[in-house]
């Protein structure tokens, strides 16, 4: 770790925990942001919001055309006769456009906290991987600053008896 500056964190204790907007808008504010750290609440709370957006679509779709008459027919024997299922099938290809790559960034921003690279969302790929990635994504992050940055939450601070940085030079005119 040589020829690098060294700083101090301080981390907030108590009160850390970001609420659902918080969380939420961090991660559209760092909507494609795969490099730093991601907490807990961050992600558990974005994911959250994801399957929900994903969720009730399909849920509402089910409602209605199990309230039609002609449910099987509409859907399973003809699929062009249904302008309902076009409708829901448009507003969930939307939401999961819209929230894919938010997603995919704030999982591998928490797999960064434990301190692990973002390819193993690769797991996935095979049988009961997701269980895996679960496990990494519920597990506690590093406390201290790791190969991919501080701490989520951690601001640098001067540490005590330090001098502030110099100003930056006078531009010559």
């Amino acid at each position: 770790m040589g020829g690098g500056v060294s700083r101090a964190y301080s981390i907030r204790v108590g009160g850390g925990a970001l609420s659902f907007s918080e969380a939420i808008k961090t991660c559209f504010q760092k909507f494609a942001e795969f490099r730093g750290r991601a907490s807990r609440p961050e992600f558990w709370w974005f994911a959250l919001l994801y399957y929900l957006v994903i969720f009730a679509p399909v849920v509402a779709f089910l409602f209605i055309s199990q309230d039609s008459d002609s449910f099987n027919q509409a859907t399973f024997d003809d699929p062009g006769t249904n302008g309902t299922g076009l409708v829901f099938g448009l507003i969930l290809s939307a939401a999961v456009l819209a929230m894919l790559i938010p997603y995919l960034a704030v999982g591998t921003r928490r797999l960064h906290d434990t301190g692990k690279p973002g390819w193993w969302w690769f797991i996935t790929l095979v049988p009961f991987g997701s269980i895996i990635l679960i496990v990494f994504w519920a597990s506690e992050g590093d406390r201290g600053p790791n190969q991919f940055g501080p701490p989520p939450g951690a601001q640098a601070v001067q540490p005590p008896g330090s001098l502030p940085p110099p100003p930056p030079p006078p531009s010559p005119q």
